[in-house]
C-alpha cells in the first residue's frame, strides 16, 4: 500500500510540473513569471530526486525534460544541454523513442545556441534516424531543420562553451522543437485547471495529453 501511495504522489508531482511548464511555455520570461519558472525547476528537481529514491528512472528522466525546458527558456544552454543529455540517456536505455526524439531535439537546440555544432549534428542525426526508424515523418522533417541550421555559420570555441550571437538566438526560437508534438493535441477546456495551483494562478490550461 505504502509503494502504491508513493507511485501516486510521484505521478501528481511530475503532473503537476508538466502542466506548469506547459503553461510558462507560452510566456516570455520576465519579472511577472520568473519566480513561477524558479518554481517550475525547483519542482522538477525534486521530482526527479522522488523517482530516483523509489526507482522510478523513467519519471526520473521525464523529470529532467521538464528541466532542461526551463533552462531553455531561461536562457541558460549549457545547463539545458547538460540535462538533456542525461535524459536521453535513460530514455535511450527504456526504450521511450518519443520521449526520446523530443528531449533529442531539446539538447540539439540547446547545442546549436551554445555554439556547439558537432554536439547538435550529432543529436540531430540521432533523432532523425530514430524518426526514419518509426516512421515519424513530423520528427524526420524537425530533425533535417536542424541539420539544416548546424550548416550555418556559427561560432564555436575551443572549449565549446561559446554562445551565439544576440541576432542568432533571437533567430533561433526556443520551444521551436517542442511545437510539431504540441501542435495536433485537442484545445483544452476553457477556464483554470483547479487541480493544479500554479497553472491555474497564471490562468493556462493543463492539458497533459
Amino acid at each position: 500500500a505504502g509503494s502504491g501511495h508513493e507511485a501516486e504522489v510521484l505521478r501528481a508531482h511530475l503532473a503537476e510540473c508538466q502542466a506548469l511548464v506547459r503553461v510558462l511555455a507560452e510566456r516570455p520570461v520576465h519579472v511577472r513569471t520568473a519566480s513561477s519558472w524558479a518554481d517550475a525547476l525547483k519542482m522538477a528537481q525534486q521530482t526527479e530526486e522522488i523517482a530516483r529514491s523509489h526507482g522510478d528512472v523513467s519519471s526520473a528522466a521525464s523529470a529532467l525534460s521538464l528541466a532542461a525546458q526551463v533552462h531553455m527558456a531561461n536562457e541558460r544552454f549549457q545547463a539545458a544541454l547538460r540535462t538533456a543529455n542525461a535524459a536521453v540517456d535513460i530514455f535511450r536505455g527504456q526504450g521511450d523513442t518519443s520521449a526520446m526524439l523530443r528531449v533529442l531535439f531539446l539538447g540539439a537546440d540547446a547545442a546549436l545556441r551554445t555554439g556547439r555544432r558537432k554536439e547538435a549534428r550529432r543529436l540531430a542525426t540521432e533523432a532523425l534516424e530514430l524518426a526514419a526508424g518509426t516512421s515519424d515523418a513530423v520528427s524526420e522533417e524537425q530533425a533535417r531543420k536542424i541539420l539544416e541550421g548546424v550548416g550555418q555559420e556559427l561560432p564555436e570555441t575551443a572549449a565549446g562553451d561559446g554562445q551565439l550571437s544576440g541576432q542568432q538566438q533571437k533567430d533561433a526560437p526556443v520551444f521551436g522543437w517542442l511545437r510539431p508534438h504540441l501542435g495536433n493535441r485537442p484545445p483544452a477546456a476553457a477556464g483554470p485547471c483547479r487541480a493544479v495551483p500554479h497553472a491555474a494562478a497564471l490562468g493556462g490550461d493543463c492539458s497533459l495529453s
